[in-house]
């Protein structure tokens, strides 16, 4: 069976450029592949995870840390937990977003752990956790730019 001659491009249209299948093997693959570093190729394809992720993660953190505080009645403990998920957050947001914009990320995270121990009161201590990471996390999907910054090589 003949290949056909239709052109297909490698992840990413664009970077790779469109590679015909008849000309295809193992070699310019490898060359072509092997141009492309890992970091512009998540920078280049994954403009809407770098949103996404450190939204995700915001609100992994809210809710793991107090889940783990609340189930080991270790109080720092969660603290960490927290610290630490909100950190990779925090230096994803910075790669996506800017130090300006990750650090306003921050106080309102700030801000939404401080609400959430008022409205704990209010709502179920779980309710309010919930909301106040839901919020922190929309919060979040908003100030990361949709615009990946340009790698430079």
């Amino acid at each position: 069976m003949r290949p056909s001659r239709r052109s297909t491009s490698l992840p990413c249209n664009g970077i790779a450029g469109p590679i015909s299948l008849r000309m295809m093997n193992h070699q310019v693959i490898r060359q072509r592949i092997g141009s492309i570093s890992m970091k512009s190729f998540i920078v280049n394809c994954g403009s809407s995870l770098t949103r996404v992720i450190p939204s995700l993660l915001v609100f992994l953190a809210l809710t793991l840390g107090f889940a783990v505080a609340d189930l080991t009645n270790i109080r720092w403990l969660g603290g960490l937990v927290m610290v630490g998920i909100g950190a990779i957050a925090f230096y994803l947001m910075k790669q996506g977003a800017g130090i300006l914009r990750s650090l306003i990320g921050v106080l309102v995270v700030i801000a939404g752990f401080a609400m959430s121990h008022i409205l704990g009161s209010v709502l179920s201590s779980y309710g309010a956790l919930f909301l106040v990471a839901s919020v922190c996390a929309v919060v979040i999907f908003l100030l990361t730019t949709a615009k990946a910054p340009t790698v430079h090589q």
